[in-house]
């Protein structure tokens, strides 16, 4: 049994941008520090007891605002573009609770946010809202695996409520998710992540964003020597 695990992956940052039409009338604008399309692979299979080091390298580009009901919000020479690098030491115990293996982690996102349109051009670096867990549960039934969890979102990242861009969001977050892996014998797989956020309000705005739902889903096939080689497609819903 391996106590110790790196795993180094490269995903592309679903990013949940919000345009000026989807803010309060005045002017306030708050939202979800909340990671969206992230779990794919194995998000409701935790790895083997021992400590486990992961490492997310995001890339995100986009040139385009939505509005509220996706709508195109007219904005001349709009470009958004995210560089993140996000650490999660995860500990597994080999203890059981429930039938469980207890586990915790703490994901500290380091974030590079550039935005420029014809009317501004803003950029932040710097440390984002980072997410710990008082507990994690995870079940092996293979082919089936479990996962439930609780994930606070701490608001540790950068804030400026009058900038264009800003890192971190001002509020808490409350977050209890559930996830199921099938992880097939002949190298098919199928991962879903569903998650409910809980905002308390951000006190320099004076403004408490929605309760929010969204899932994150994968499917994949492993292959090669070993099955060492995935294929996939994942995305997310909010």
């Amino acid at each position: 049994m391996r106590k110790a695990a790196v795993l180094l992956g490269v995903l592309v940052f679903l990013l949940a941008s919000r345009a000026w039409a989807d803010t309060p009338a005045q002017g306030a604008r708050s939202w979800s520090s909340a990671i969206l399309g992230a779990e794919g692979w194995y998000a409701g299979a935790l790895p083997p007891p021992g400590l486990h080091i992961m490492s997310y390298t995001f890339y995100y580009h986009a040139s385009e605002l939505k509005g509220r009901k996706g709508g195109h919000v007219p904005l001349p020479n709009y470009e958004l573009t995210v560089l993140a690098e996000v650490i999660r030491p995860l500990y597994v115990s080999d203890k059981t609770v429930l039938g469980a293996n207890p586990a915790w982690h703490i994901i500290v996102p380091f974030v590079h946010i550039d935005q420029s349109s014809a009317f501004f051009s803003d950029s932040k670096t710097g440390l984002g809202d980072i997410y710990v867990s008082p507990l994690i549960l995870g079940w092996h039934r293979p082919p089936w695996h479990y996962v439930a969890a609780l994930d606070v979102i701490v608001p540790t990242g950068r804030y400026a409520g009058r900038d264009v861009t800003t890192i971190g969001h001002n509020h808490w977050t409350f977050e209890p998710a559930f996830a199921v892996s099938y992880m097939g014998e002949y190298g098919f797989s199928a991962s879903a992540k569903f998650m409910y956020d809980i905002h308390t309000k951000d006190p320099a705005l004076n403004y408490k964003e929605g309760d929010q739902f969204h899932m994150d889903y994968n499917v994949g096939y492993a292959f090669g020597p070993e099955r060492a080689w995935k294929a996939g497609v994942c995305g997310y819903f909010l």
